[in-house]
């Protein structure tokens, strides 16, 4: 997600120590997702598991990293629930930090965060709501930003964008939370046209954070 160039460092929210991880659930099918007749990509096992992994590597501590991407995944409401430890075959939803400062961006932005998305798609006896549903994604929080960015606001501001990705969200027009820029504000707060998105893919099933 690129970011523009800021003028005034935001005043950061307040993390919250993270919960301990509880022992791993087996996703399980969830009947209770909306029609999809365009065939929108989204996930149809739940909860969405997911991992942290080099927690502490970036200008947030490690506690905050986990409390704020558990925050993300709140706000939008999805049933996901982390776990102890990254598989070490690779596989598995992680989140972490990286370096993102090759990315190919527009003058005067840098890419705060990139989300991959790994897709099935059915060829045998298929949920028409479904041909096409989310296995596996990973998200990159660059670890060095701008110095105006480096704040725990606007981290939580990335992971939520990013989380959003994962849950199969596009980008929306500003001022939406998945606008592909955000400024120097760093909002946390979903709008009407992300949550729209979010129903549309979960219905009921999604609780978003009030």
């Amino acid at each position: 997600r690129p970011a523009s160039a800021p003028e005034a460092t935001p005043t950061p929210p307040a993390a919250t120590p993270p919960p301990a991880a509880s022992a791993t659930p087996r996703p399980t099918a969830t009947p209770s997702l909306p029609p999809n007749p365009l065939g929108l990509r989204r996930w149809t096992l739940f909860p969405i598991l997911y991992c942290i992994e080099n927690p502490g590597d970036g200008y947030v501590s490690a506690e905050q990293f986990v409390a704020l991407t558990e925050l993300a995944f709140g706000v939008w409401g999805v049933p996901a629930q982390r776990i102890d430890a990254c598989p070490p075959d690779g596989t598995g939803n992680r989140v972490g930090w990286g370096d993102l400062s090759g990315a190919d961006v527009p003058a005067g932005t840098f890419e705060a965060g990139v989300t991959e998305v790994r897709y099935e798609e059915c060829e045998s006896g298929c949920d028409p709501d479904d041909p096409v549903r989310i296995t596996r994604a990973r998200v990159t929080i660059d670890r060095s930003p701008p110095p105006p960015f480096r704040t725990e606001a606007c981290v939580a501001s990335t992971l939520i964008h990013e989380v959003g990705h994962l849950l199969g969200i596009g980008h929306l027009e500003p001022p939406a939370m998945m606008a592909p820029q955000v400024s120097a504000d760093c909002p946390t707060e979903l709008t009407e046209a992300d949550l729209a998105e979010l129903r549309v893919r979960y219905g009921d099933l999604a609780r978003p954070a009030p």
